[in-house]
């Protein structure tokens, strides 16, 4: 019984701990992402949420190839403050969220007008600061169709 008792007292230390993970998590993906690089396009919102050196790999299908985007293109863009289209505001929505340690994966669903936009693989490491993305897959829902996936 004793032994009952301490293995579910583990698990739900565990489960808060990665309910913590996650939130925190969630915030760096919101702050350096969805608002760092769509909505607010902040240098200082990409720099606390990207680790330095990191890359976007963007698969075109048109070369059946992979090509990588550093993250730095996206803080010179924003250090520029460029004049832009109008831009819809972008939403998003957590599809999963895995925490193994101090490593997780994200999904992510981006929206523009409510419209499908990106769905997006993120790879995160807690370092002493906190969470933050390493790398990014995705797939881009803005091109989704029949045979197009």
């Amino acid at each position: 019984m004793f032994l009952f008792a301490l293995f579910t007292a583990n698990l739900v230390a565990q489960d808060d701990c990665h309910h913590h993970d996650k939130k925190a998590i969630e915030r760096c993906i919101v702050t350096g992402y969805i608002n760092g690089i769509f909505n607010d396009l902040s240098a200082d919102a990409i720099r606390g949420s990207w680790y330095p050196g990191c890359e976007i790999c963007v698969y075109l299908p048109q070369k059946d190839t992979c090509i990588k985007h550093p993250v730095s293109a996206f803080i010179k863009l924003a250090e520029s403050r460029p004049e832009r289209a109008p831009f819809p505001k972008v939403t998003h929505r957590f599809k999963e969220i895995v925490v193994a340690g101090r490593a997780a994966v994200a999904v992510v669903e981006v929206f523009a007008e409510g419209k499908p936009l990106y769905t997006d693989f993120m790879n995160l490491y807690k370092f002493e600061k906190g969470w933050m993305i390493v790398t990014k897959t995705f797939a881009d829902m803005s091109l989704a169709g029949p045979g197009k996936e």
